[in-house]
């Protein structure tokens, strides 16, 4: 019972701290921000779903809160109350997967995603106008995250799909 309990906050560990670097490293990379923001989030969303097969349902909502507060650290956000949204789509995006992951491929592939983007855009809209920042300009931001969201939700459950067994405690 120890060893075991012992090897998930071991990967917990392992799993932020891949958050981290991969973080780090999409600041240092020189690539366009959107490839970067793919490749970064989508390895951030297989990191979420390792946590949750691997560890708990528990476990994956330490790294949901983790992964933006790393974020924040990184400076990612331009204001420390863009934290929520994250959180809430991180968490969304594992209960979602969570509830989905037995049901059909394709459901665990796009409705964690889906749910993903979608409490992003419903929580940053909230927080934007509750700030007063609304307007069409906003719209097309929001709109724009809400489909970076979706598709780095897609890609990290397929990732996680194709590389789990390197995971596998």
């Amino acid at each position: 019972m120890a060893a075991t309990t012992a090897k998930k906050i071991t990967l917990l560990g392992m799993l932020i701290a891949i958050s981290v670097v991969v973080q780090y490293f999409r600041l240092l990379l020189p690539l366009p921000a959107p490839v970067s923001l793919l490749i970064s989030g989508s390895i951030l969303n297989a990191c979420l779903i390792a946590s949750l097969k691997n560890v708990s349902l528990n476990g994956s909502f330490l790294v949901s809160f983790a992964v933006p507060i790393i974020a924040l650290l990184h400076q990612a956000f331009l204001s420390p109350l863009f934290i929520f949204p994250a959180i809430l789509a991180n968490v969304a995006y594992s209960a979602s997967y969570a509830w989905s992951a037995g049901k059909s491929a394709y459901l665990s592939l796009f409705l964690p995603a889906l749910l993903r983007a979608l409490s992003m855009y419903g929580a940053s809209l909230a927080l934007l106008e509750s700030l007063g920042f609304i307007n069409e300009q906003l719209f097309v931001v929001q709109l724009w995250i809400c489909a970076a969201q979706f598709a780095t939700g897609v890609c990290g459950a397929y990732v996680y799909k194709k590389t789990y067994f390197l995971i596998y405690v």
